[in-house]
């Protein structure tokens, strides 16, 4: 499987995603004009990673700015990273909070609660 990359820019966060480093990551700001097809590149690789995973995979999620359509969006692409976790894969996600940016950590809190895999929210 060939990794993802994606170079962002003012309005789409860097996307990585290698199945060699097991990392998936998503870097930067997100107000993506049309939010369906950037992330839908992103969940179709994920769909294909999903059918041959490895033993361990990382996200990590260093988003300086979010929308509320990216939330929704960011949601789905974890929702199917909790699957590989259901299926007995061992998964981590480690969030990244700007510092004074409390909002952002509550929304973090919020949604990896509410997934229950194991994560770490680090304020930088």
């Amino acid at each position: 499987m060939k990794p993802l990359n994606k170079k962002g820019s003012d309005l789409t966060p860097d996307v990585q995603f290698d199945p060699q480093s097991s990392t998936l990551s998503i870097k930067g700001k997100s107000l993506p004009m049309n939010e369906a097809d950037f992330f839908g590149e992103l969940m179709h690789w994920l769909e294909s990673y999903s059918k041959a995973p490895n033993d361990q995979t990382t996200m990590e999620i260093d988003l300086k700015y979010l929308n509320g359509k990216t939330i929704r969006s960011l949601l789905q692409v974890l929702k199917q990273f909790q699957q590989l976790s259901a299926n007995g894969k061992n998964v981590h996600v480690q969030w990244s909070i700007p510092e004074n940016a409390e909002d952002i950590a509550e929304l973090s809190r919020d949604i990896l609660s509410g997934l229950q895999m194991p994560h770490e929210i680090r304020m930088n």
